[in-house]
């Protein structure tokens, strides 16, 4: 059973832009293999499917040309599509009212996976190092004119319904963006897309 870590990257000014760009570069997709994949929102360039309204895609290659995975609306469900679009998860996304609260997915074999924002680690480390973190959202009010962006350093842990006190399947560290799931109980790509709607609400 094998643990899998990437993190997210923002796209820069000059990637979103690029006017030679397939699709307009949001984020890119490090893992700890030293790979490599670009986040574009919309929908590959060969998809001809009136029912799909495109989320985003994630790419093998900057060109656009080999999408790993794509997270599209179909009848007011949010679903993660291959290439051939065979279904490989549904989300579900929490209320604008509740926006901490995690989004779930469910697996076409019928296995949900649920979270809570914070697991007991990092409520303990929070409450031993929060001292720390105030003195870094001063300074970073302070560099940045008086702007900050509120952050916690939570852990939040997607484990199956209905085995909670198993081991994890996908893990996020949100002060870095970065997560680590487990190969022998998620798809790689269903770990993304979840990645992604946790970082941003698409």
């Amino acid at each position: 059973m094998s643990k899998i870590t990437f993190r997210l990257h923002t796209a820069t000014v000059q990637e979103t832009d690029d006017p030679d760009a397939a699709y307009p570069l949001v984020f890119r997709i490090a893992t700890d293999g030293e790979r490599t994949l670009y986040v574009g929102s919309g929908l590959p360039k060969s998809w001809v499917d009136t029912e799909l309204k495109p989320r985003f895609t994630v790419y093998a290659d900057q060109q656009g040309l080999e999408p790993v995975v794509a997270l599209v609306q179909r009848h007011q469900q949010l679903l993660a599509l291959d290439p051939d679009k065979n279904e490989l998860a549904v989300f579900d996304l929490p209320p604008k009212s509740w926006v901490w609260r995690p989004a779930a997915f469910t697996l076409p074999d019928g296995t949900s996976f649920s979270a809570r924002l914070v697991t007991i680690p990092s409520c303990i480390a929070f409450a031993l190092f929060w001292p720390i973190w105030l003195v870094l959202h001063i300074i970073e009010f302070i560099l940045n004119n008086g702007e900050t962006s509120l952050w916690f350093p939570t852990r939040t842990a997607w484990k199956p319904t209905s085995a909670r006190f198993g081991p994890y399947a996908l893990k996020r560290l949100a002060l870095y963006n970065r997560f680590t799931f487990r190969d022998s109980v998620i798809d790689e790509r269903v770990a993304f897309v979840q990645a992604l709607l946790e970082v941003r609400r698409w």
